[in-house]
């Protein structure tokens, strides 16, 4: 497991993260994740634990804190602005989308005790998600944000209305993976490099 502490001081050692991202990071490297936790710090206040499994899924914690009514007090996570997702390993040629899963639920997947058909059950109810929602990005690029898929079809679009309608505006030429968050994908007019496979 590598921790990846943010730029700045977090108030205490037990603050830079919740309790339960610490046990968890924990035991998914006991299970053989590939475990990364992001600690939080006064000039960044969330934690991030990013975990890949050795059968290509990937699981990710969120948690930013609330700070302190009063000055020198420790911080606190509520629950209310904790997120779980989690995405199955690829199935196709594409990557699988995000699912958001309950507390309990990560418990389970977190003390292997979750079966893949109870996994599966799980995912039968759940929307999809092709990217995490913008409040919880680290994209700072002031860009447009799309999912990948939404970012195809926004690509085609403007291709076509380049193409189709005369419109000259519409310079895009591929998606690329935001350098802040790889889950959040932009457009761009700048011509792929030779190993750039991101254009449809």
């Amino acid at each position: 497991m590598s921790e990846i502490p943010a730029e700045g001081a977090a108030p205490t050692s037990a603050t830079s993260a919740p309790e339960e991202f610490l046990e968890h990071a924990g035991q998914l490297d006991t299970l053989g994740w590939n475990v990364r936790l992001v600690s939080a710090s006064s000039a960044w206040p969330k934690a991030e634990l990013w975990a890949d499994a050795p059968d290509g899924a990937r699981l990710f914690l969120y948690a930013r804190w609330k700070s302190p009514h009063t000055p020198g007090a420790p911080v606190s996570w509520p629950m209310r602005r904790r997120t779980y997702w989690y995405r199955p390993p690829r199935s196709g040629p594409r990557r699988s989308p995000w699912y958001r899963l309950t507390a309990f639920e990560v418990l389970q997947l977190v003390d292997d005790s979750a079966s893949p058909a109870l996994i599966a059950s799980w995912l039968a109810t759940r929307h999809t998600h092709g990217y995490l929602p913008a409040w919880e990005s680290g994209c700072v690029c002031g860009k447009v944000r799309f999912s990948e898929a939404r970012a195809r079809e926004a690509l085609v679009t403007a291709k076509i209305r380049r193409g189709l309608r005369g419109n000259k505006l519409r310079r895009e030429q591929r998606i690329y993976p935001c350098p802040g968050d790889v889950l959040v994908y932009h457009l761009t007019s700048l011509p792929a490099a030779d190993s750039d496979t991101d254009s449809p």
